[in-house]
């Protein structure tokens, strides 16, 4: 006998059911929703992370160009032959080129951070220094001071000053940029020296002129006088005298007049060895009528030496060093001459 079982749905297990469908569905819509929230999120991250990346990619573009023109301008920096150096607002030295360094004799590493005033404002008026410049705000454009170097030696400078300020025209500190007068003002003594000179050798020749003119009237007069007296009367030796002091007279008016002329060189070839020999051979004639015993000695090769020479005036030179190397023997001596190639 077979049992039969039947399934009875009630009205409201079909509710319940209906319900349960229901819910399932908004909560597929909600997973689809989020899925699609994921999508979109995940899009923008991806989106994000893209342009993060050209950022820092840019960022790292921009910091090398930065190091570069840094870099550059550091460069021009160092190159300058005018010392460069800077001061922040308070006071301290931030910036110090090469070219200080060689001015001022300190090193970079010696003078950054610390106070311009206590290293390059000793002994300096204030108003020219840089911590003044920040203060009053009024800038030095080619002037000069004196500054004291690491030795404590005095460094003449020209220099000019500027406020350093940034974009927004607020002030960040001030620069000096100088160099060295040193060279300059000795240039410019040893011209006014020259000029000094130059306007003495001219009063000196013309005193020349006017003194050698007189004296040869002196000497003719002398010389008339010298033939008017025997030769054993007592007066002939004073007018000899009278000559030989007017003769002393002439020979100085004769140098000064020759140091004061210009000397116009006319230089041509020349066998140096021959024409120092023929020199050495004149002098040594000379020095032979002497009492003082001289010896010479030759220590020049035999070969042919060609050179451009001013013989009047390169022969002068050589008489004028072998009479000084004898007079400074009296008791008598040997002189060499060495010629080498």
């Amino acid at each position: 006998m077979k049992h039969r079982r039947e399934l009875n749905i009630s009205d409201t297990s079909i509710e319940d059911l209906n319900v349960s469908s229901t819910d399932f569905s908004k909560f597929n819509q909600i997973v689809r929703k989020l899925h699609a929230a994921y999508k979109d999120l995940e899009k923008k991250f991806e989106s994000l992370n893209l342009k993060l990346e050209l950022t820092n990619l840019e960022l790292k573009q921009s910091l090398a160009e930065k190091e570069r023109i840094s870099g550059y301008l550091n460069n021009i920096l160092e190159s300058l032959t005018s010392g460069v150096l800077a001061i922040d607002l308070d006071g301290k030295i931030t910036l110090f080129n090469r070219a200080a360094e060689e001015i001022l004799g300190y090193r970079a590493e010696e003078v950054i951070g610390k106070s311009y005033q206590e290293l390059l404002g000793k002994g300096v008026e204030e108003k020219l220094t840089l911590p003044f410049v920040l203060k009053s705000q009024k800038q030095h454009s080619n002037e000069e001071k004196e500054v004291r170097s690491k030795k404590g030696e005095r460094v003449s400078v020209g220099f000019s000053t500027s406020l350093l300020r940034d974009k927004e025209g607020e002030i960040l500190g001030a620069v000096e940029v100088f160099f060295n007068l040193t060279e300059r003002k000795q240039m410019q003594e040893e011209m006014m020296r020259f000029k000094t000179l130059a306007a003495l050798g001219e009063m000196a020749a013309v005193m020349a002129h006017e003194v050698k003119n007189p004296l040869g009237g002196i000497r003719g007069f002398a010389e008339l006088l010298e033939r008017e007296l025997d030769q054993k009367d007592p007066k002939a030796r004073w007018v000899k005298k009278i000559m030989e002091g007017v003769d002393t007279l002439d020979a100085i008016v004769k140098n000064l007049l020759d140091h004061t002329k210009p000397v116009k060189l006319n230089p041509r070839s020349v066998n140096v060895v021959q024409f120092i020999d023929e020199v050495i051979n004149f002098f040594e004639m000379d020095a032979s009528q002497g009492t003082t015993d001289i010896r010479l000695n030759r220590c020049y090769p035999q070969d042919k030496i060609f050179c451009q020479i001013d013989p009047e005036q390169f022969r002068q030179v050589l008489l004028n060093l072998l009479q000084n190397s004898a007079q400074a023997m009296p008791q008598g001596g040997e002189i060499t001459v060495e010629l080498k190639p």
